[in-house]
């Protein structure tokens, strides 16, 4: 069990995250209204046809994107949790960490940087699905492109949504 002053600081940092998650869940609706923006002032001209080879490189780059789910799914993250991964050397751990926590709870909490930057990571992953789409749109595959990424990147974002219970459980399971 982690003791209240733990439990309180990771409640922020997930709060911050969070307001991180919010921005990733309504990035793909602005692309959408690019899209639509771009597709507006497009239909008076006439249709775009785009060389084969388009369409296919933008489907191999959406499975690459979808990639994401897994190379970041829950296992890979509670390894992030455990200190086992690259990705900790890249965040930055807190400068300094409040009083009355246990050396367990402290070294967790600074390795909590890593998670979160896995998590940004992941969501990335699922907006790029946003970012072909709206590149397809804008080369005159039309909206559907658009549409597809969108549904996608929203609906793989918000099952990914940021929860202190799954970080806490993932570090007690660490603690084994």
């Amino acid at each position: 069990m982690f003791s209240p002053s733990m439990t309180k600081e990771l409640t922020r940092y997930v709060r911050t995250l969070t307001f991180i998650w919010l921005a990733f869940l309504t990035a793909p609706i602005i692309y959408g209204f690019i899209g639509w923006m771009i597709h507006g002032q497009r239909a008076d001209a006439e249709p775009a046809t785009l060389p084969p080879v388009v369409p296919a490189v933008l489907a191999v780059a959406g499975v690459l994107a979808a990639g994401a789910l897994f190379l970041f799914s829950r296992a890979s993250l509670e390894r992030v949790v455990r200190g086992e991964t690259p990705l900790t050397g890249l965040a930055t751990a807190p400068v300094s960490t409040p009083a009355g926590l246990q050396e367990h709870e402290a070294e967790l909490l600074r390795r909590y940087p890593a998670f979160q930057t896995a998590m940004i990571l992941r969501w990335a992953g699922f907006e790029s699905l946003t970012l072909l789409g709206l590149v397809a749109a804008v080369m005159g595959a039309g909206l559907q492109p658009l549409l597809i990424g969108a549904a996608l990147s929203v609906g793989l974002t918000f099952l990914a949504r940021p929860r202190l219970p799954e970080f806490l459980a993932a570090c007690r399971r660490s603690l084994r």
